[in-house]
């Protein structure tokens, strides 16, 4: 089978089952994942999908892609009568668009086209991975005619009725039969539903794991569902976890589930990781050894905001050192995804939590951080400023290596040791000359020695030959007092 059949006979599923089950029905949308998760295949091997149109089917570089089979005539006619002659899928198209473009062949082609060709209407909607090529309105009447001289059973006018095909498909549902237009996603769900209600918990988990057919796995993943909710409303939280845990494995490659399962597995574990849940994870992770702690994070990070907020929470409250660890090695996981979070807790009136978020971004690293942690440089609470230079020396940019050196020139003298600590971790070659000085000056300065070393220490850091000069001074000054610390320097 070609993958453009392939393809095809996915995106005849999806609009079928489109025009059957209502919206948010969990068949519909793994009829709609199992054609992306196809089409995003196909597309990680090429740049993009041409076919072109008319109404007996597809042609890919001019060449059909099938002849003589109901189905795919029957797809090509509902592209036909949205004026639709050509369309390219191109790599980086989100699922969304996808949805976004089935939907259209879910209103009738009149209504539809009131508001314009689709490509336009695709266009405005602000879709790049799909493009269409409408019918020029000059050759419709034309093309009907011959539609008409053909003795197509269905009248292919404007005025094709959707609801048709729905009965049809009801019908087919409801007789069992096997045909290829609802195979998969379709096939058999309403002959599974009575027989998995029949099974307990553990016999549809085992059910689940030997399965490898995406509308039975759909089935049943969605009874499980059901009683997810149900162990949730009586604090069954460790049979929770373990439901948990059998859909992150079968997400996973080390699942082994076929790609439309695996997404199925996927969109299953996100709608179960609910704000009760989330905290029941996050009370797991606190009282959990380091070797169980990865399900539990790859879980939590696929709760995405939710999670990430709990945990800020629960690292602010928390009062155990290695719990918070813990909790803040878990957060580092969200990357990108938890800076603006935390910039925005860095206002709190806890310094302890604040050093908490000063830290947190400087492990980020974004140079979109270091105007927030600019402006806790004057926080009244020392050991706050001293996490944000630390934090500054992690974020390479030349903004960082200002702040440092603007801070040296200051009066903060307690911020001293740590900001020069930070200049040689950020091996900023502009701080060079102010770390020079700072290693040549005399006794004088107030508690100079560990200062210079440090001073001599990150210009070594650095590394840059224009230190050159200032280390020979060093090494061939004579000195009558402290000659012990200027041997140790």
């Amino acid at each position: 089978m070609s993958t453009s059949e392939t393809i095809l006979k996915e995106l005849n599923k999806a609009v079928k089952a489109l025009n059957f089950y209502p919206d948010n029905h969990p068949n519909l949308d793994g009829a709609i994942n199992s054609c992306y998760a196809t089409l995003t295949r196909a597309l990680a091997v090429k740049e993009s999908i041409e076919w072109t149109v008319d109404k007996r089917g597809f042609y890919e570089r001019q060449q059909p892609i099938l002849s003589a089979q109901d189905w795919l005539a029957n797809l090509a006619k509902e592209f036909f009568l949205r004026h639709i002659k050509g369309i390219t899928f191109s790599r980086g198209v989100s699922l969304d668009e996808l949805k976004t473009f089935l939907s259209l062949f879910k209103e009738e082609p009149e209504s539809l086209l009131k508001r314009g060709s689709v490509g336009a209407q695709i266009a405005s909607r602000g879709i790049e991975g799909i493009s269409v090529e409408d019918v020029h309105y000059q050759d419709v009447h034309k093309m009907t005619e011959e539609v008409r001289e053909e003795g197509e059973e269905e009248e292919p006018s404007l005025d094709f009725k959707i609801e048709a095909e729905e009965e049809e498909v009801e019908e087919e549902v409801e007789a069992g039969e096997e045909t290829e237009s609802i195979e998969s996603i379709l096939q058999g769900i309403d002959d599974l539903d009575e027989d998995v209600k029949e099974k307990n918990l553990p016999e549809l988990l085992e059910a689940l794991n030997h399965e490898m057919d995406a509308g039975r796995y759909l089935g049943i993943a969605s009874e499980i569902s059901d009683k997810v909710v149900q162990c949730c409303a009586e604090k069954e939280w460790n049979r929770v976890y373990s439901i948990l845990e059998v859909f992150l494995l079968h997400s996973s490659q080390e699942g082994q589930k076929p790609d439309a399962v695996a997404s199925i597995a996927h969109d299953t574990l996100r709608a179960l990781l609910t704000r009760e849940v989330v905290i029941h994870l996050t009370a797991r992770l606190e009282h959990s050894k380091e070797a169980h702690l990865p399900p539990i994070q790859q879980m939590l990070l696929l709760s995405e905001d939710e999670g990430m907020k709990h945990l800020l929470h629960t690292l602010a409250e928390t009062k155990e050192a290695p719990v918070r660890r813990t909790i803040y090695n878990t957060l580092l996981l969200f990357g990108e995804a938890a800076r603006e979070e935390a910039e925005r807790r860095i206002k709190d009136e806890r310094w302890f939590v604040v050093r908490q978020m000063v830290s947190l971004l400087g492990e980020i690293g974004s140079i979109h951080s270091i105007e927030a942690l600019s402006k806790v440089l004057d926080h009244p609470e020392l050991r706050v400023r001293n996490a944000v230079v630390k934090s500054l020396g992690r974020i390479q940019s030349n903004d960082s290596a200002i702040i440092l050196i603007t801070t040296l020139n200051g009066s903060d003298r307690p911020l001293f040791l740590n900001t020069i600590i930070a200049l040689g971790v950020l091996k900023d070659p502009s701080a060079i000359e102010t770390l020079g000085e700072l290693a040549l000056k005399g006794n004088a300065f107030s508690g100079n020695l560990d200062i210079r070393k440090e001073a001599v220490k990150s210009l070594g850091l650095i590394g840059n030959d224009r230190a050159i000069p200032t280390l020979t001074r060093l090494i061939s000054r004579k000195v009558w007092f402290g000659k012990h610390d200027h041997e140790e320097l």
